[in-house]
């Protein structure tokens, strides 16, 4: 139970994931580095709190966190969202946290604590044609629900911030901006797959989960268009985990229309390390919050 001198902190952190596919792209990089960061700036808290984090499963085990699994095979949509909303309130119910935070978009429709929730982007009210339409739906009722109850939402830009206000009424003083920073320094290591030692001296790179929503179908068209009128040596460079919607089939096509994968000017990379992370500069995703 928690105490005046140790208040309890509660996290979902169901969706980190290490997994080398698109659910270990941009979402659980910002779930790894949000607990990082809390774990080093905990010493400074006063009073300090206690944490414990809700994993799937027991992964993760250099988190210096109370760790507790979830024993659902929450990597699986339904099976993520029917443990969200049944057994997850009930533990906290008992366990009576002093806050809990809803990691990425959605909280307990019966959470009985203070509560948090981040909220990524609204691509699925904003582009509703590329999120499919049952989790268009879910996210609409239960992101839409956790904004409006929750003590604070936590809006990863300005961007997303205006959006809650606009789709969900929620007053701006209940909405706090807590940008993603970039990591220090990126540098690709000694023993970087092939592909990225022998990149080009000249290429723009778009980093991130290849989905419908990121717009990159239009970024290749431009990018043919704009080496077509400049005759650049330049080179066009996907690094991503291919996401959901066939989208990558989609851009290898869009690729060979535009005769860029023949001239050999675009190529995809697969995953990049923390792909999601970053886009590429003078470019922007449909709706990806990063604003």
């Amino acid at each position: 139970m928690p105490s005046p001198d140790h208040p309890r902190l509660e996290l979902n952190a169901g969706l980190l994931s290490s997994r080398p596919d698109a659910s270990g792209a941009g979402i659980s990089t910002y779930v790894a580095r949000t607990l990082r960061a809390l774990a080093e700036t905990q010493a400074d808290c006063a009073p300090a709190w206690q944490v414990q984090v809700w994993l799937n499963r027991s992964e993760h085990p250099g988190l210096p966190f109370q760790r507790r699994a979830t024993h659902w095979h929450v990597s699986r949509p339904l099976a993520r969202i029917m443990w969200e909303q049944t057994a997850l309130p009930l533990a906290l119910r008992v366990g009576r946290p002093d806050l809990f935070h809803g990691m990425v978009n959605v909280l307990p429709i019966a959470c009985p604590a203070p509560s948090l929730v981040t909220v990524m982007d609204l691509s699925f009210l904003r582009t509703r044609t590329t999120v499919p339409g049952p989790r268009r739906r879910y996210l609409q009722v239960l992101c839409g629900r956790s904004a409006r109850r929750a003590s604070r939402v936590l809006a990863i830009s300005r961007a997303t911030a205006n959006d809650v206000r606009h789709y969900f009424d929620v007053p701006s003083s209940r909405i706090e901006v807590v940008p993603v920073p970039a990591e220090p320094q990126v540098e690709a290591p000694a023993d970087s797959p092939d592909f990225v030692r022998s990149l080009p001296d000249n290429y723009l790179l778009h980093l991130g989960t290849l989905e419908p929503r990121k717009n990159l179908g239009w970024l290749i068209e431009a990018f043919a268009a704009w080496l077509e009128h400049t005759g650049a040596d330049w080179h066009l460079v996907l690094a991503g985990a291919p996401g959901w919607g066939g989208e990558a089939a989609r851009l290898e096509a869009a690729g060979r229309r535009v005769d860029l994968t023949e001239r050999g000017r675009g190529r995809w990379c697969g995953r990049g390390g923390g792909a999601g992370a970053a886009s590429p500069r003078g470019w922007r995703p449909r709706c990806a919050g990063w604003t």
